[in-house]
């Protein structure tokens, strides 16, 4: 089978709904939604779709192509859709996207689990994309993670000169003493993690920001998660404060809510606010 799914569109007159086509083909007509399963299909076979939105006037947008290959990745252009939520699916997904690419990963409940000793469960590395979830609580990710610090949920790895995005997830603790939930580290100037939501059983540290990696952390809640930001130790912190600038990680727009004593946002090993 092939999981598809797609960014929801809008008119001026509003989407009624939208039409799938395999081929020149139409095989379904979706109300309700933004993903279709088309099953029956062959092994290990590409095959080419179409779906175009409709809004009560009927009238039909030219629509957007994608082309699949069973126990494979979906692709428009510009997008790569994960089959599923799963951490093989989403995994593929990421590996197979090119810089400039968003990956949307489609409404789910699933389990992303650390497989080894200090390695994270999913891990984005030096890529310039987005990460887009369904939405909070549509796209909700249960992280088992470890104790050791690489053993996280999400790790996304910067590279100066490359923007990423992380958005439209829950993740959650789903141990009773979860470390981290994802972290951010590299070189990147310009991250950002936005409309998520993170929440553990007990503290967590929802996000962590570790050396040389600024960008922006916003419009997420927080449920007994902190927010951590940690320096690299090297004297940085003495520098004159410019804020505005490329040199910093904004805090900003979130809500933090908990039933356990903790922090809201805490500054580590040089780290200054």
């Amino acid at each position: 089978q092939i999981n598809l799914s797609w960014i929801a569109s809008s008119d001026n007159v509003g989407v009624a709904g939208y039409r799938v086509y395999r081929g020149s083909t139409q095989i379904a007509a979706v109300t309700t939604g933004t993903s279709y399963t088309d099953v029956g299909l062959g092994p290990s076979t590409t095959y080419t779709y179409l779906v175009a939105a409709y809004d009560a006037a009927n009238n039909v947008s030219t629509g957007s192509s994608v082309f699949a290959t069973t126990g494979g990745v979906a692709s428009t252009a510009g997008t790569v859709h994960a089959v599923s939520c799963s951490q093989t699916d989403v995994q593929n997904a990421i590996s197979s996207a090119p810089d400039g690419y968003t990956v949307v990963v489609p409404a789910g409940l699933c389990t992303w689990t650390t497989p080894a000793p200090n390695t994270p469960a999913i891990s984005v590395y030096q890529r310039a994309i987005t990460l887009q979830g369904a939405g909070i609580d549509q796209t909700v990710i249960s992280t088992e993670t470890g104790s050791a610090p690489n053993e996280v949920g999400l790790r996304a790895d910067g590279v100066d000169g490359k923007q990423f995005r992380i958005t439209g997830f829950t993740f959650s603790g789903a141990s009773s003493n979860p470390v981290e939930l994802i972290t951010i580290s590299g070189t990147s100037k310009s991250f950002r993690v936005d409309h998520n939501k993170f929440t553990a059983e007990a503290l967590a540290t929802g996000v962590h920001v570790v050396g040389a990696t600024y960008g922006v952390v916003d419009h997420n809640a927080f449920v007994n998660a902190q927010a951590l930001i940690e320096d690299v130790g090297d004297g940085s912190w003495q520098q004159p404060l410019d804020l505005g600038g490329s040199d910093a990680v904004y805090v900003e727009d979130n809500t933090f809510a908990f039933n356990v004593a903790a922090s809201t946002i805490s500054g580590h090993n040089g780290a200054r606010y």
